[in-house]
């Protein structure tokens, strides 16, 4: 590796292998055309459910191209969120790779944000299976990006 040029872009021209693959071309428009589809089929077989977790979603969560339902709730997890929550909605600002990390206090923060949103008691419900889908749409192309 050259001093300060990872060795992906050593004898490349462009300065970011994101801007080349994706670059501005990746957003909401990019996002519909691309998983619109594949959310109207799982939907027309009914393999969405109710509690939609959406890892990395970023400012513009492709889980919001789902259909809403009264019963349906969606839980955003992203390093960016902004903290704010609706009856159906809820942004929760955490790292994904602290996902799993307990006694960090950013996860616990989490967790108690988001028993509050369903509405669980995290002591007596400890065990309960609750997510019905989750999705991982932007998450792996930035972490990608971010090891090399």
């Amino acid at each position: 590796m050259a001093y300060g040029i990872p060795f992906w872009q050593e004898d490349r021209q462009d300065a970011n292998p994101w801007q080349e693959y994706w670059g501005e071309s990746y957003g909401p428009q990019l996002k519909q055309r691309l998983l619109k589809p594949v959310f109207d089929k799982l939907e027309t077989e009914e393999k969405v459910g109710n509690l939609i977790i959406d890892v990395g979603s970023g400012a513009s969560p492709v889980t919001q191209l789902l259909k809403t339902k009264p019963a349906r709730k969606r839980i955003c997890v992203d390093i960016a969120a902004d903290n704010v929550g609706s009856l159906d909605d809820l942004r929760i600002r955490l790292d994904a790779e602290k996902v799993g990390q307990f006694g960090t206090l950013s996860f616990r923060k989490a967790i108690l944000r988001v028993c509050a949103f369903l509405e669980i008691n995290p002591k007596t419900e400890a065990k309960t299976e609750r997510a019905d889908t989750i999705v991982f749409s932007d998450t792996l192309t930035t972490w990608i990006f971010e090891r090399f």
